[in-house]
């Protein structure tokens, strides 16, 4: 019964069960990133791409950096907006034109609603930066991973970890998170953070 479905970013972890959706769902349109059909490869080698066989489905729409679908929804890549801060995309890389390159996350999207005044973005993994996101879209509510699960919890992490805590809360905004934001992670920015984090799983239902 769903009537629009939306790929944040081109990885298979995001995309595994798109084949399945389509085969359930005939008339759903499909938002992918028009690069999010690339290789894209993790630094031991593997290939984490999305189903590169799906491309030309008749239900997969590319986009473009902007889409608004009315006034709203709408999706952004923010590509090419200065990043002031660090991202956590390190070790992520992408084959274009057949070189591997770090990977530029081009292909991630976010997807913006405007409901009862205020302003919620629905990310992914948030491979270009939680903070930068935050402060490109100015988000009340943000849904989505912070990937920070490589960062150490008991090491020189703690100080990007505190920073990020302190960032997120200046921005003012509710916050459900999960997947690769990282289960230690998140209890250590629940301590700074409060009643403004909020663990996100799978099957889950939010009344925001």
């Amino acid at each position: 019964t769903v009537d629009l479905a939306v790929i944040s970013h081109g990885h298979y972890d995001h995309t595994g069960g798109l084949r399945r959706f389509l085969e359930l769902n005939g008339k759903a349109p499909v938002l992918v990133n028009r690069y999010a059909f690339e290789t894209h490869m993790a630094r031991d080698g593997r290939n984490i791409s999305m189903d590169q066989s799906l491309e030309g489905h008749k239900q997969i729409v590319l986009t473009g950096d902007m889409l608004d679908l009315d006034v709203e929804v709408s999706l952004r890549t923010c590509n090419g907006v200065p990043a002031p801060f660090e991202d956590s995309s390190a070790g992520l890389f992408s084959v274009c034109e057949g070189k591997l390159r770090q990977d530029l996350f081009l292909h991630e999207q976010y997807l913006c609603l405007k409901l009862g005044g205020r302003r919620i973005v629905v990310s992914g993994c948030s491979h270009k930066g939680i903070l930068n996101i935050c402060r490109w879209l100015r988000p009340d509510v943000l849904i989505g991973g912070f990937h920070f699960m490589n960062v150490d919890v008991h090491g020189p992490g703690r100080e990007r970890l505190d920073r990020a805590a302190d960032a997120l809360l200046a921005q003012g905004a509710q916050y459900y998170t999960g997947h690769c934001t990282g289960a230690e992670q998140f209890l250590y920015l629940k301590k700074r953070m409060g009643d403004t984090l909020h663990a996100l799983s799978g099957g889950q239902t939010l009344v925001i």
